[in-house]
């Protein structure tokens, strides 16, 4: 007794067929998710697959910007920062931004106050940067201001008087962080300190210019 052939119709044999193709194509199964950083291994998920908003967290999270990072490494690359980024750009600021980030782990691990010691060193050699920085400070918590103008209104009435008169009719502190900021740079210069000092100089407001 023979056994009796079956043949799939022609149809199906070919939709089985693209099933298996996109299986094979995307070596993923349900369950292995690719929306997130955490979700990268290398081989079912890669920053390639993620979006450009997934992308865009490796620098957030570590407080740089995409843009700025894509247009510093062009400018070090001797080429001139693009208006737009692709995909592709994307992927290798994140990248970018990951590595900086491992570097940075490992400095902290073998140096704990090797940062401390950079951010003193660029205070010294570079206060506009700092100045940039505290502003956006500033700016990002409103409440920061006003915990310093109190203190000043303490310990420090010359100083408030003279940031006073430097505000335009209508203005607050909060419409002119870059003053306040400007204040902090000068007395962390002062005190030959950095950011991480700031909070163990609270009240230490002089007249000095």
């Amino acid at each position: 007794m023979t056994t009796p052939s079956f043949h799939l119709p022609h149809f199906t044999s070919k939709l089985l067929l693209l099933l298996l193709t996109i299986f094979v194509m995307t070596g993923k199964t349900q369950g292995e998710p690719c929306e997130a950083l955490t979700d990268v291994n290398g081989e079912t998920c890669t920053l390639n697959d993620l979006t450009d908003e997934a992308l865009m967290t490796a620098c957030t999270n570590i407080n740089l910007e995409m843009d700025a990072v894509l247009a510093a490494e062009a400018e070090e690359s001797g080429l001139e920062p693009k208006e737009t980024y692709t995909h592709e750009d994307y992927v290798k600021g994140a990248a970018l931004c990951l590595q900086i980030e491992e570097d940075l782990a490992r400095m902290l691990e073998e140096d704990p106050d090797a940062l401390l010691k950079m951010e003193r060193e660029m205070m010294q050699n570079n206060p506009e940067v700092m100045l940039s920085t505290i502003t956006e400070v500033f700016q990002s918590d409103p409440k920061l201001i006003d915990d310093l103008i109190e203190e000043l209104k303490r310990d420090g009435e010359e100083i408030y008087e003279q940031l006073l008169n430097e505000l335009g009719e209508g203005e607050t502190f909060h419409d002119r962080p870059e003053l306040v900021a400007g204040l902090v740079v000068h007395m962390l210069i002062q005190q030959g300190a950095g950011l991480h000092d700031l909070m163990d100089m609270s009240g230490e407001f002089d007249g000095d210019e």
